[in-house]
């Protein structure tokens, strides 16, 4: 069982905090789930198996880029995921952000 508390916090089942669930999306036949975290501005991954929570996509905590402007940061800044979309067979997620919609191909990072 994951604990849901107000924190971003990775770990293995209770010690893994969240901070606003917007959408929850199983992959890879259910083994994984991804959560659009919504206030840590982050997508998690959720082993189902091990119950490890790791971050999958953006910097939780964090809804604005880093000051270097040359910082990969830049790249994965998600502010208030909303919704998750997965083309799996093509390794492509979409993610619904307040404005915008972000394009994460696993393929090239």
């Amino acid at each position: 069982m994951v604990t849901l508390f107000t924190a971003s916090t990775n770990g293995v089942g209770s010690d893994a905090y969240f901070n606003g669930i917007q959408d929850i999306l199983p992959i890879d036949g259910g083994r994984e789930v991804l959560v659009a975290d919504l206030l840590n501005h982050c997508i998690r991954k959720v082993d189902t198996q091990t119950r490890v929570v790791s971050t999958f996509a953006g910097i939780c905590g964090r809804a604005v880029p880093l000051p270097d402007k040359s910082s990969l940061a830049l790249k994965t800044v998600l502010e208030f995921p909303q919704k998750i979309i997965a083309n799996e067979e093509e390794d492509t997620f979409y993610y619904l952000l307040h404005d915008r919609v972000v394009k994460h191909d696993m393929l090239s990072g």
